[in-house]
């Protein structure tokens, strides 16, 4: 079992490197190149701030996208001028109008905005709590449910895994010996593919497993020359990872648990409201659904969905 101890944790070494991201990853948002010298720009690159009707310039990058087949259309406007202000910070320039002619010039720049549009802020074990509350409360009745045929398959979803760290933590705590000998199925999906292709790397720096013990890390990963942590197999084959938009794609059905995890909160109202359908859709009777701490249930979903924890933002379809 996965305990908690504020003793034992893995030793971060949080150097500048390592809460970069995985090795060889770079930062969230990837450093572009200064358009004038060609070198890569600095991480302590401040956001420039708009003003006035540039603000309005931005529709027209927004727009641009959409042309490219780019939908933004589901985001939060703030996000949006957060995410894009940060990129036009980062590469020296002084309008969104700037902006949008140095996107139509440079594809790879649409590749770095559509990069940091997606949501990848994770590490193994975020809010811990709500880890051992699943595994306490949640996985127990899970098993037990399924115990009348051991070989029945335990289906769980994380919905925006990012570069892996949900799914694989998830995969930990099923693999308990409890449940050793249980056959688990987890899939895992996010908008972006190259986050994806890091989680099915599975090759982590000490700061993602910040909230983990030692025993934990020596038991579920190897260590690489470079002191970066590897998902051993026995975890990395019980995961499998595909892009999934969660805003226009087709969604899987009949799951016990789906875990969406701090992805709504970017997401207007509309959007969101579509995606709990979704996920209702997807879910067994009497599954689990997951949020995020900030996250909530609304409306209709209120009756559709009773709480198990409000606190963990832990919801059973009735």
């Amino acid at each position: 079992m996965i305990k908690k101890s504020k003793k034992n944790k893995v030793a971060t070494g949080a150097t500048l490197s390592s809460l970069h991201g995985p090795k060889g990853t770079g930062n969230a948002l990837s450093r572009p190149r200064d358009k004038k010298t060609g070198k890569k720009t600095s991480y302590n690159v401040q956001p420039i701030v708009l003003k006035g009707r540039d603000l309005e310039n931005l529709d027209s990058v927004l727009n641009f996208l959409n042309q490219l087949g780019i939908s933004v259309s589901a985001y939060k406007r703030g996000y949006l001028i957060r995410r894009t202000r940060a990129r036009i910070g980062r590469l020296r320039l002084s309008s969104y109008k700037e902006y949008l002619a140095y996107l139509k010039v440079t594809p790879d720049e649409i590749k770095e905005l559509e990069e940091a549009l997606s949501i990848n802020v994770t590490r193994f074990f975020r809010n811990e709590d709500t880890y051992d509350f699943i595994r306490d409360s949640i996985l127990p009745t899970l098993f037990g449910r399924n115990n009348s045929n051991k070989t029945s398959e335990v289906k769980i979803w994380s919905a925006g895994c990012a570069v892996g760290a949900e799914p694989y933590s998830l995969a930990i705590l099923c693999r308990d010996k409890k449940y050793l000998n249980r056959k688990v199925n987890i899939l895992a999906t996010d908008i972006n593919i190259e986050l994806i292709s890091i989680a099915q790397n599975g090759v982590y720096s000490p700061h993602y497993l910040a909230e983990m013990t030692s025993r934990v890390a020596t038991k579920y990963f190897s260590l690489d020359r470079d002191q970066n942590y590897k998902v051993k197999a026995s975890i990395k084959r019980i995961v499998k990872f595909q892009r999934l938009d969660l805003t226009k794609d087709p969604y899987p059905k009949n799951y016990d648990i789906v875990v969406c995890r701090n992805v709504l909160i970017y997401i207007d109202s509309k959007m969101q409201q579509q995606i709990i359908e979704n996920f209702y859709k997807t879910l067994k009777v009497g599954g689990i659904l997951v949020l995020g701490r900030t996250e909530t249930l609304r409306g209709k979903w209120k009756k559709k969905f009773i709480p198990v924890s409000p606190k963990h933002r832990v919801y059973r379809k009735v």
